[in-house]
């Protein structure tokens, strides 16, 4: 499940020497271990606002490397695309809306599309289950989606709150999980709850997401 790249590969131009980093594919990669992503889920969060009125439609993106034995690594993005009348793939680039006041939400996020709350979930202890205890939050960078429901392409190259970075690359089928969200005590919620816990913590806190266990016994 684990891939080593031996190094970088390096481009030359003129007198120049750029280096670029191995391309991926359906991997993610964080310090050097390489994992091998077999899974994308989705929510729909449907519109939403951050000042007075909807101004953009919410999904959020996992990928994560879950099989029928555990999962090491969730990669989770909470998107929001400009406009109100479904999701728009493009680029997001990372936002911080905590603590702002409404003016302040709306000049700097009304007009542009954008990620929040999202998270490294990485499987410290071994034993092949994710917990809230191995959160580490996105502090920066940019996440591409492109495609169009359900097959997506998600590309990232972020930092992380531990000043680490996380590049990754997954193409599939992106299952819609909006009516298999469970809470923080493994009780499912319905499709209205799951919405309106994921607006509440908006900008406050992660919405914590993880693949149902229906999807890892497939």
């Amino acid at each position: 499940m684990i891939l080593l790249f031996c190094g970088f590969l390096t481009a030359s131009c003129g007198d120049d020497d750029e280096e670029s980093l191995p391309s991926l594919s359906n991997q993610l990669e964080y310090y050097d271990m390489m994992y091998d992503l077999t899974l994308g889920a989705t929510f729909d969060g449907g519109p939403t606002g951050f000042s007075s009125n909807d101004t953009h439609f919410g999904r959020v993106f996992l990928v994560t490397d879950a099989d029928n034995i555990g999962e090491r690594v969730n990669l989770v993005f909470d998107t929001y695309s400009l406009g109100t009348s479904g999701f728009k793939a493009g680029r997001f680039d990372y936002g911080s809306i905590a603590g702002l006041t409404s003016a302040q939400r709306s000049a700097a996020y009304g007009n542009r599309s954008f990620f929040v709350n999202s998270y490294l979930v990485v499987d410290l202890n071994d034993d092949e289950e994710l917990d809230n205890s191995e959160v580490v939050m996105i502090t920066g960078g940019t996440v591409t989606i492109s495609g169009t429901a359900p097959e997506y392409t998600l590309e990232c190259d972020v930092v992380l709150e531990n000043g680490q970075t996380v590049r990754a690359q997954y193409t599939g089928d992106f299952i819609d999980i909006t009516d298999d969200i469970i809470d923080e005590d493994g009780v499912k919620m319905d499709e209205g709850d799951a919405k309106a816990n994921r607006r509440a913590k908006s900008g406050i806190s992660p919405f914590l997401l993880k693949a149902p266990k229906s999807l890892k016994d497939e």
